[in-house]
């Protein structure tokens, strides 16, 4: 019986640290350091490549001023080396579309981000959407 009892509470505590990992938090802190590091260690590549547009928009809205700007430069770091893996750009195309959804806020929004090669009326390929 205790080691269902343990097994359950193992269970619970890495579900709630998976939980935490989801949250702004966790993700801007794996952003940050792979931004201060130039690089990411193979844990973080597999964390930030698991994350969602939607999960990128939370860590870029909970964020501003330099943390905004270090967590934006940690998401695109990789998407102009010729050589970037898979889980490289799984993590700059997300974290695109998550900028593209809040260009499409504003045109404030739209305006601040042309600064990081975004335009929030680009598909996901980079081209200019039809109107049609």
């Amino acid at each position: 019986m205790k080691v269902m009892g343990w097994l359950r509470n193992r269970i619970l505590r890495r579900i709630s640290a998976l939980h935490h990992a989801r949250q702004p938090s966790g993700a801007l802190l794996r952003i940050r350091r792979a931004s201060t590091q130039k690089g990411w260690n193979p844990e973080d590549g597999d964390f930030l490549s698991s994350l969602s547009a939607e999960d990128f928009y939370k860590v870029f809205k909970s964020r501003s001023g330099i943390d905004l700007r270090r967590a934006i430069y940690g998401a695109l770091m990789f998407r102009d080396i010729g050589n970037a893996n898979g889980k490289m750009k799984a993590v700059t195309k997300t974290a695109e579309d998550a900028l593209r959804r809040i260009g499409n806020e504003s045109p404030i929004n739209a305006r601040r981000l042309s600064k990081y090669g975004i335009s929030a009326g680009d598909n996901e390929a980079g081209e200019p959407q039809s109107g049609d």
